[in-house]
């Protein structure tokens, strides 16, 4: 996912109303699921009952930026994982470990992620990393962490190359960017019923995967490719708009950022062609409509994210609201759940006695049917999430002020690539 895409589309929120939670009894045994969150009470963190003196602390980290430009992000992250600490920790509690937080910038900088690795990996105590936030760190960081048999659970880091090094400790619950393509082509064909469509890429090596992937995808299921073709054009698309009005597809799938795509689908409407307009997350930016104008109406892109408006989220994040005081912004139902499935697997160890990390490692890796906020959670052999979700967008308004009115139009579910 593109950098500015992704600090951008922090504005895909909405406004949230606080609700009060009403409590209940909280397990003993291991989670093996988020819980109901509006029937969950918080409960404490900071110290176990006087009567069970701690056996010792058991911290989980957040590696995530918590400074520049994708520290609002970061900051999501962090909260995500405070809030899950605080609603899950007390089968920990109750057999006498303390359950903290800690957090440590990454700067959003490969080497600056190296050394945050390098601290977290000394520090005993932790058993667990929620982050990094950017592929790229996660990447950096891999073989320390690796090095040192602790896991680590990304909320967000989508990049392929991430899970293909081998790493046993290395996990997300967030689906790839290779599959959005795939996803879009399963929509644009199941759901649209297009017959025919036309492929079209910036020319940049993100827009061009993610059309060969649409493409691809479109002819095993059944679907005419129509036309394909490369475009670098920033502000005039006469030609692919001539050649696509001749080719009269059914859908036409655009792999490249919203500004080229905003500015294309305008040109595409102002020809009246009416044909499904679909894109990858590099077009869910607030300013997309800025560049589309009305034809961003009934437009389509990807979003490898649970928007805060989904059913499933809503009342995840009207909890955080009513506990924490908090909104519930991009990657925090992901951080929950991230840090829910680490709590289980350290839970489930240490019920046993064998509190260690390459035991914690191996139990996060065994996670199978974990129920959390944003899905049903399994990992592969390669920590991929067995049935990655993503969510077909549509846009709403031309009004950007309207974009948190954008909705959920499909959930597509895939598993990874083998």
């Amino acid at each position: 996912m593109p950098i500015r895409q992704i600090a951008l589309t922090f504005t895909f929120i909405l406004a949230l109303i606080a609700t009060a939670c009403s409590p209940a009894p909280a397990p003993t045994a291991a989670p093996t699921s988020a819980p109901t969150l509006a029937a969950t009470k918080a409960q404490p963190t900071a110290s176990p009952a006087p009567t069970r003196p701690p056996k010792g602390a058991i911290k989980i980290a957040v590696a995530v930026p918590l400074s520049g430009e994708q520290a609002a992000l970061g900051e999501s992250v962090k909260i995500g994982a405070q809030f899950a600490i605080k609603q899950l920790s007390k089968p920990l509690i109750e057999m006498g470990y303390g359950v903290d937080l800690v957090s440590f910038d990454d700067k959003a900088q490969p080497a600056e992620g190296a050394n945050v690795a390098k601290k977290i990996v000394s520090d005993a105590e932790i058993f667990a990393v929620i982050g990094p936030l950017n592929s790229s760190v996660a990447i950096s960081a891999t073989t320390i962490y690796n090095d040192a048999n602790l896991a680590l659970i990304s909320p967000a880091a989508s990049d392929p190359k991430l899970t293909q090094r081998g790493a046993g400790v290395v996990n997300r619950v967030i689906g790839r960017d290779d599959q959005q393509g795939v996803a879009a082509a399963t929509f644009v064909v199941k759901e649209l019923g297009a017959k025919s469509v036309y492929v079209v890429n910036d020319t940049t090596a993100y827009g061009k995967n993610s059309a060969d992937a649409f493409r691809d995808a479109a002819k095993k299921l059944g679907a005419i490719i129509a036309g394909e073709e490369s475009a670098a054009e920033q502000n005039n698309f006469d030609a692919t708009v001539a050649a696509i009005k001749n080719a009269n597809p059914d859908a036409i799938y655009f792999g490249g950022i919203f500004i080229q795509g905003g500015t294309f689908l305008k040109q595409l409407r102002a020809k009246n062609i009416k044909a499904h307009f679909v894109g990858p997350d590099g077009l869910g930016d607030v300013e997309f409509p800025r560049f589309a104008g009305d034809a961003a109406v009934g437009a389509y892109f990807v979003s490898l994210v649970a928007p805060v408006n989904a059913s499933e989220t809503a009342s995840f994040a009207k909890d955080l609201k009513s506990e924490l005081g908090k909104d519930a912004p991009l990657f925090t139902a992901q951080a929950y759940d991230a840090t829910a499935i680490a709590l289980a697997a350290i839970t489930r160890v240490a019920q046993e006695n064998k509190l260690a990390r390459p035991a914690v490692t191996q139990a996060i890796r065994a996670t199978k049917d974990f129920k959390g906020i944003t899905g049903i959670f399994s990992f592969t052999h390669a920590g991929e999430w067995a049935s990655a979700r993503y969510y077909l967008i549509k846009v709403a308004s031309a009004n950007q002020d309207q974009w948190n009115k954008n909705t959920v139009a499909k959930i597509i579910e895939l598993a990874p690539p083998p």
